[in-house]
């Protein structure tokens, strides 16, 4: 690189530094504040008291030099106060571990930030992290609260925020808000290629779940050949489970096993999410719910397909034996479907309260989570149980009904 450019890089990232300084007068003022002391005495043999007053009301940025002087007069520990050039390598490292998948390395960050009560980079890099986890309960908090704050992100940072957010909101089915999140993004993510990829691969999972499946794939494929290019194996292999969800894999890629050496990249939820997948498209492999641990996010749906399977086939010594084993669950509360309930109303064979409780509970969950899957399978369980009663117009009824609120999906996210 040559000095001019070397020097413009230096250049953006001081900006970069002061830009966040201002969050630092807060807490000077703060500590002060505790401390009974007055401004003057504060600035006394470093800086004008004028200066102290627009440092701690964010109208001026000090120097590190500065800022370190005033922290020692305040009796301040450095470990307390993360400085900005601190905090920003921090986010990057978070970003790192992100696109990697590192799920070791972004706790240490975590936990290095942990003396920090609060600060809009440090809540960036947690949301970061509660996504990697799956800790929806936490992710989504944070980032409608952070949303307050964008004001006090810089381009970087708020590129960061906006492809963490589009993930959390990808967990929680918030389609449209997926979308605004990763045009966000796209309008100044700039030259990274971690976010670049990122965003390309949300694209992607947002594609898949709307079912819109030349986008899906497109996208992919984009996120795929920098995966590559990186050698990010662990990203490469999520995204063969993300293809087999979507069936855009060609059958021989999911009917030859992954070794455990391949598995072994993805995290325990994606484990079970291919297990399930391949014992769903392979009817010949039913074994594989047997590698699907009971304290799994999978296992109950797994257990209730199994059941299913087994009272459809007549199998009624089977169907016993696998009902004894929802006992090792946890409470029918723990799960937002209670799938004994509706195989206990399938075994007595109430239609009738198998259609209701489809109809009152499982379709309304499906709409609310913007699961078109889901919708379409319920719908045609209630078509099915209708049409066999010979209710053939309100068959008809929840299938138009189907195909609006599908049509009601794709439009509100597009």
């Amino acid at each position: 690189m040559n000095s001019r450019l070397q020097a413009e890089v230096r250049r953006r990232q001081n900006l970069t530094v002061q830009f966040y300084h201002s969050a630092i007068g807060n807490k000077l003022k703060k500590r002060r504040t505790e401390l009974r002391m007055t401004q003057q005495t504060l600035a006394k043999g470093i800086i004008s008291n004028t200066f102290v007053s627009k440092l701690e009301n964010n109208v001026i940025h000090a120097n590190k030099e500065c800022l370190m002087m005033l922290m020692e007069r305040l009796d301040l520990p450095l470990d307390t106060v993360n400085l900005p050039e601190n905090l920003l390598n921090m986010l990057h490292r978070s970003v790192d571990c992100y696109y990697w998948m590192d799920r070791q390395g972004y706790r240490d960050v975590i936990d290095q930030t942990r003396s920090d009560d609060f600060s809009v980079l440090v809540q960036i890099i947690r949301l970061g992290y509660a996504c990697l986890i799956r800790n929806t309960e936490e992710a989504i908090p944070l980032f409608n609260d952070l949303c307050r704050y964008f004001p006090s992100m810089d381009d970087q940072a708020f590129s960061v925020f906006m492809v963490y957010g589009a993930e959390a909101h990808l967990l929680t089915g918030d389609y449209p808000m997926v979308r605004e999140c990763l045009n966000s993004a796209e309008q100044i993510v700039g030259t990274d290629r971690r976010l670049v990829a990122m965003i390309h691969h949300h694209y992607c999972l947002l594609y898949g779940f709307t079912e819109e499946w030349g986008s899906a794939f497109r996208e992919g494929a984009e996120a795929r050949r920098n995966f590559e290019e990186t050698g990010n194996l662990r990203r490469l292999m999520k995204m063969n489970v993300d293809r087999f969800q979507f069936r855009l894999a060609d059958q021989t890629d999911w009917t030859i096993p992954y070794s455990p050496d391949q598995l072994s990249l993805l995290d325990a939820y994606d484990v079970d999410r291919y297990h399930f997948l391949r014992a769903v498209l392979e009817s010949e492999h039913e074994d594989l719910f047997d590698k699907i641990e009971y304290n799994s996010q999978w296992y109950p749906v797994c257990l209730f397909l199994r059941c299913w399977k087994a009272q459809s086939e007549g199998n009624q010594g089977r169907f016993t034996e696998l009902m004894t084993q929802w006992e090792r669950l946890e409470s029918s509360a723990e799960w937002l479907i209670d799938y004994r309930h509706l195989l206990e109303l399938s075994a007595k064979g109430d239609l009738t309260g198998l259609k209701d409780y489809l109809v009152d509970v499982v379709l309304p969950l499906a709409i609310q989570k913007n699961n078109l899957f889901l919708m379409k399978r319920v719908t045609d369980e209630i078509f099915r149980i209708l049409t066999k009663k010979k209710r053939y117009k309100d068959a008809c009824i929840y299938a138009e009904k189907l195909v609006k609120e599908t049509e009601r999906i794709k439009r509100k996210w597009n």
